[in-house]
């Protein structure tokens, strides 16, 4: 089906997907084990876990074939909310790489963890104000080219 990407897609997922993935399967078994005092069924947190790995494996393969923005072309909204998302995730991006080039200039040693933990209620402030203004921004472009 799309053997030449797969295994880009493969690398996709198991860098972004699957770390996340089972850091909020750990924290949800751990929360709820805290709160019901039980230990919950494994089968079902790796039955998401697969399942969330799959979907990821499936979008990344299928998004390095198609060219969404001419499939959604028949459809404007799509495309203008096709549009806003990629335009904050471009915001992210920009933001996750300013703010660890503004730790690492600030520290005399590499930012760890616990140095992006302290400093996240300042990005995350910046990361919504910023992705505010980016999507009215991009909104108001798209309105005044009749989407």
């Amino acid at each position: 089906m799309f053997w030449k990407q797969a295994p880009r897609a493969a690398r996709r997922t198991a860098i972004s997907a699957i770390p996340l993935t089972l850091f909020l399967i750990l924290a949800s078994w751990g929360w709820v084990r805290f709160v019901a005092h039980q230990t919950p069924d494994l089968r079902a947190y790796a039955a998401l876990a697969l399942r969330t790995t799959l979907i990821a494996f499936a979008s990344f393969a299928v998004l390095a074939r198609v060219d969404l923005l001419a499939a959604l072309a028949p459809w404007p909204t799509l495309t203008r909310l096709l549009v806003i998302i990629l335009g904050q995730v471009h915001a992210l991006r920009l933001l996750v790489t300013e703010s660890l080039l503004g730790l690492r200039s600030r520290l005399p040693r590499k930012p760890r963890a616990l140095d992006a933990v302290r400093s996240a209620g300042g990005v995350t402030a910046t990361l919504l104000t910023l992705a505010g203004r980016n999507a009215r921004d991009i909104s108001d472009a798209m309105r005044s080219r009749g989407f």
